[in-house]
């Protein structure tokens, strides 16, 4: 089993609908980070080996339940996806409210993730810098 198949599963994700990011939860500090551009592929490159959303889930960035907002919410582009499915972007939290990635994923009506089966990093913070992907 790989890593990107075993966690395809809703565990990963909010069970119920996280509530909406009051605005894009970014501080002085993030805002101050220096930023790279980086292939999607990279990114998630990082987003795998850094191990971001089981460190979240295992509330390394708050304690207790991991947090999370809503950032934005569409009906999906893809005709791969069944009817009911969200097209969710995702963002993640540490204790201060700063957002530490974010992922956009498509949520079938049934729980599980659609598309590749894993929720895609759009950018995360990795020692001082923010990598992101267009």
């Amino acid at each position: 089993m790989t890593n990107h198949e075993r966690n395809s599963s809703i565990d990963i994700v909010p069970v119920t609908k996280p509530a909406r990011c009051s605005r894009m939860p970014k501080s002085a500090t993030i805002m101050a980070f220096p930023r790279q551009k980086v292939r999607p592929e990279e990114l998630r490159v990082r987003f795998n080996d850094g191990r971001y959303l089981e460190r979240a889930v295992a509330g390394e960035f708050s304690p207790g339940e991991f947090t999370c907002c809503l950032k934005d919410e569409k009906r999906p582009e893809s005709t791969e996806e069944p009817t009911g499915s969200r097209s969710l972007t995702i963002a993640y939290l540490n204790l201060a409210g700063e957002a530490t990635f974010l992922v956009h994923l498509y949520l079938r009506a049934d729980g599980e993730i659609g598309g590749k089966k894993r929720p895609d990093p759009k950018w995360l913070v990795e020692e001082g810098v923010v990598y992101w992907a267009p």
